[in-house]
């Protein structure tokens, strides 16, 4: 439209690339995403049933220095401190953990969950564009990476594109033609057709061939629960991920969106304005459901405490429900 000006555009394909890269490059992790420049992870994995956690409290769990438990998902629920009985929470095998940790301590936490793993061989199928942009990240990571796209003249276009990625013209859900290229040995499988149903019998042969991570497109995010109840580890959308960078630029003044958990609870941040210098966090009026994740003053990150002393000018990052967001903001609104 002549006259008008455009702010941002939003890419949702590009977007959900990002994502599933991110989740990818990091064994046993469920979801990624790094928060204030860099100088903080959000991170989630599963408890699974040979996990030394599963069956013990909440409470009693301790976690490395620099990392801090922002709270459990099972069936869909996010458990956080805030919540009553919180740390008489005793822990399932299927129940997600989410946490914050600073770049020193991820290396120690990943390790309790993950060893020494690494990831080494992806197989993709489906080289739209969506798996044209996984393949070029997964390569630049030096990661093998085999894509399998039935199009003969896509394959054409990938081969000369994608340089070190081995492009195979073929059905992706043919169970000989995986079997002949090895996907057994893969470290993970990517699901990106733009078909919901052969996304899911990829997915669903992958795991019957023991790939441990399997990362799937799903077209519409109603069909998501059910790819997750027939075991398929993380179903993606390209309208949810767009619609994650679309709630980080809609925020209430003085707001920062950093991260969207489960499509309920957000993780923000905002300064402290000057009438709040010198207050503790324990100290402050936050909403029912809203806990305080960290503080950084200038390069400078703290995990907060409840006895943490803030300065005007802090940053604060916080964890709310979607809900709670406006009120947060009230709050720490600069008078």
């Amino acid at each position: 439209i002549l006259g008008t000006r455009i702010d941002r555009v939003f890419w949702p394909q590009r977007a959900l690339a990002k994502e599933v890269l991110e989740v990818v490059l990091i064994p046993k992790a469920l979801d990624t995403e790094l928060l204030a420049g860099g100088r903080l992870r959000l991170i989630e994995y599963m408890i699974d049933t040979e996990s030394s956690y599963a069956h013990r409290l909440v409470g009693d769990l301790d976690w490395p220095r620099g990392v801090k438990l922002l709270g459990v998902l099972r069936r869909g629920e996010f458990i956080t401190p805030a919540d009553e009985d919180y740390r008489d929470l005793v822990l399932e095998a299927g129940d997600h953990l989410v946490f914050v940790t600073t770049p020193e301590a991820f290396p120690v936490l990943h390790a309790r969950f993950a060893g020494r793993e690494q990831v080494r061989r992806v197989f993709i199928v489906g080289g739209g564009t969506v798996g044209y942009m996984i393949a070029k990240g997964l390569r630049e990571s030096r990661v093998e990476v085999v894509l399998i796209e039935q199009n003969p003249q896509r394959c054409e276009f990938l081969s000369e594109e994608l340089s070190g990625v081995l492009v195979i013209q073929g059905d992706g859900t043919d169970l000989s033609l995986l079997e002949q290229e090895g996907l057994e040995d893969a470290d993970a499988m990517i699901a990106v057709t733009d078909n919901d149903e052969k996304n899911l019998l990829v997915s669903l042969l992958a795991k019957q061939l023991g790939v441990e991570k399997v990362v799937t497109r799903v077209s519409r995010s109603e069909t998501r629960t059910l790819f997750e109840r027939v075991g398929v580890d993380i179903p993606l959308t390209p309208r949810q991920a767009a619609v994650r960078e679309v709630l980080a630029h809609l925020t209430p003044e003085g707001v920062e969106r950093l991260a969207l958990i489960e499509d309920a609870v957000e993780v923000i941040e905002v300064r402290i304005p000057p009438d709040l210098d010198g207050a503790r966090v324990e100290d402050l009026a936050l909403p029912p459901h809203t806990t305080v994740v960290a503080a950084m003053r200038g390069w400078r990150v703290v995990l907060a405490t409840d006895e943490l002393q803030l300065k005007a000018g802090d940053e604060l990052i916080l964890l709310a429900t979607r809900e709670e967001v406006a009120h947060v903001a009230e709050l720490f609104k600069t008078t």
